[in-house]
């Protein structure tokens, strides 16, 4: 992957994005997916993607988060259309194909609901997953 800066940012994203997609092959014909796929909560739209090829990505899309403002704190949306350095590097429609490969990699989350929120959503990056209490003990179930 080419080295990612506010020029190329938005093409970088739109390739993954677009790789990551289910394509229509991929769809049955009563509009059922034929792979594993996940869905992705966009700021308006949600997008299903091909979980083999998000997976595959994962690494490109973790770059591309890497290029926005510090997101262990919550961010607006809005906010997000600004890399790390303050300079923009898309419009609202790239945050939402973004935030919607971050959420559907498990990478981001919203505090709000985007869907009545829109850009005032407010986004925030997953720091680690939780882990199980070592000392709960459980019994088998036979």
């Amino acid at each position: 992957m080419n080295k990612i800066n506010y020029n190329n940012m938005a093409d970088i994203l739109d390739t993954v994005f677009n790789n990551c997609l289910i394509k229509p092959s991929e769809v049955s014909l009563d509009f059922k997916p034929l792979c594993d796929y996940v869905i992705g909560i966009g700021l308006k739209d949600d997008f299903a993607f091909n979980l083999k090829r998000l997976n595959f990505n994962k690494l490109a899309i973790e770059t591309l988060l890497e290029e926005l403002p510090n997101l262990s704190n919550p961010k607006y949306a809005i906010n997000l259309t600004l890399n790390r350095k303050g300079i923009r590097w898309g419009g609202l429609s790239d945050v939402e194909k973004l935030v919607a490969l971050g959420v559907a990699s498990e990478k981001l989350f919203y505090l709000l609901d985007p869907k009545f929120s829109g850009e005032f959503a407010v986004i925030q990056k997953v720091e680690k997953k939780l882990q199980a209490d070592p000392n709960i003990i459980t019994q088998p179930t036979n």
